[in-house]
């Protein structure tokens, strides 16, 4: 098993601090774009050991809110499974987003949900006000 990282190399480009019930905390993010779209760089700590394996969106969202792009599924740290995640671990996800979803005025939504029935993680920013639709939103 390869060694835990705990401390970040570089401080995110966008600081978050929010925290998903039963899930990670998401320190922050990096946004570039990429010939294909954009690329988004998520920074989680593992929170408790969690009982149920859960899966990570991202949705690439138009100034209209109208949603352009997705990325559904597990999240990546060297094919360690979100289950195995230590306390305290730091795992960088990385997510491509393909063809316009890197354009001017597009948000992010970000959030957890269990695959096997749909419901969504609830979340609370990082003054603890619990967002309503269990996603936060990502900005350029």
């Amino acid at each position: 098993m390869q060694p835990a990282v705990t401390e970040l190399s570089a401080e995110p480009q966008h600081p978050s601090g929010a925290v998903w019930e039963g899930g990670p905390t998401l320190l922050g993010y990096d946004l570039a774009p990429s010939p294909e779209g954009i690329e988004l760089a998520l920074y989680w700590r593992a929170g408790p050991r969690p009982e149920a394996q859960l899966a990570r969106f991202v949705h690439a969202v138009g100034s209209r809110g109208e949603m352009v792009a997705q990325a559904d599924g597990a999240p990546e740290n060297g094919g360690i499974p979100f289950t195995a995640w230590r306390p305290g671990e730091i795992v960088t996800d990385r997510v491509r987003l393909a063809g316009n979803a890197g354009e001017t005025g597009m948000s992010y939504r970000v959030g957890w949900y269990d695959p096997r029935t749909g419901v969504r993680a609830p979340v609370r920013d990082a003054g603890g006000v619990r967002l309503p639709d269990g996603y936060v939103t990502l900005r350029p």
